[in-house]
Order: C-alpha cells, then sequence, then structure tokens
C-alpha cells in the first residue's frame, strides 16, 4: 500500500467514524490538502486490494467494512452515533473496531421487525439468545460482496 492509499484508506475510515458516513472523493481530495486525481487512484487501486468497495464506474465509496454508506438492514447505534453495516459479521465488528458498547437492529427481511443485540467491545453478554447463520462461506464473500 503506497502512502496515499493509506492516508485515503484512514481518512475514509476516520470519516465514517466521526460522520456515519462515507465521504466523497472530493472530501477526501480537500481533508488531505492533495489534488483529486490521485485521491480517485488510491480508491480505485483500494477496491483492487478488496480494502473498500467503490459504487460501480465511479470513485466513491460504498463500502469500507464494517461500514456501508448506504442505509442496510443492520444499523448499529453508540451514544449518540449510528452506522450502517453490510451484514451481521460487520455490525459485530463495528463495536469491536471502535473498542465501544451498542445496540445492533436487525431488521428482518421477512417482516421488516427489529431484533435488537446488546453488545460490548468483547460481544454479546454471556447468556444472550440468538444465532447468527452466514448463507455464503467466507471463502466466497469476495465473489459478490455487495450480495453477500
Amino acid at each position: 500500500m503506497t502512502p496515499t492509499e493509506n492516508a485515503v484508506r484512514l481518512y475514509v475510515y476516520e470519516h465514517f467514524v466521526a460522520a456515519g458516513r462515507a465521504p466523497l472523493a472530493s472530501e477526501v481530495a480537500s481533508g488531505l490538502g492533495t489534488p483529486v486525481v490521485p485521491v480517485h487512484d488510491a480508491l480505485r487501486s483500494l477496491e483492487e486490494q478488496h480494502v473498500l468497495v467503490l459504487y460501480e464506474n465511479t470513485s466513491e465509496v460504498r463500502m469500507a467494512m464494517p461500514f456501508s454508506a448506504e442505509p442496510t438492514s443492520f444499523s448499529v447505534v453508540s451514544g449518540a452515533s449510528t452506522w450502517w453495516a453490510n451484514c451481521i459479521w460487520d455490525a459485530l465488528g463495528v463495536p469491536a473496531m471502535l473498542e465501544k458498547s451498542a445496540v445492533i437492529a436487525i431488521a428482518s427481511p421477512v417482516d421488516g421487525e427489529d431484533t435488537q443485540l446488546a453488545i460490548g467491545p468483547d460481544g454479546p453478554d454471556p447468556g444472550t439468545p440468538g444465532c447468527v447463520h452466514f448463507a455464503v462461506p467466507a471463502a466466497h464473500w469476495w465473489d459478490d460482496v455487495v450480495f453477500t
């Protein structure tokens, strides 16, 4: 990873944490005090390295795991901050990454009803009921990471 790619990656993650949303490529460039073309190049390279996912045919961030730039069935709330996660695996990763307690709201794809899971930075409290099912084996997540 080049120094520019690393700076862009770090900026994207810090922005997600602070703002609850992905930064635009122009915001990354402005924040880093660099021209936008190297930022576009760095973002595309980071996507090729499976560090993040861009919207198709753009240089705009769609996913920087565990964060999603758009609403999903998995919201993570900690204090006054809310983030969208791409899947349950990522939703569990947000509190661990931030070392914060959080509540994960999971919208049922069947009836839209929310299930809530209180979780600390080390995982759910012992005895918390529930089960997580991964329909796609981890070895195949990047076959279609947006679907997965």
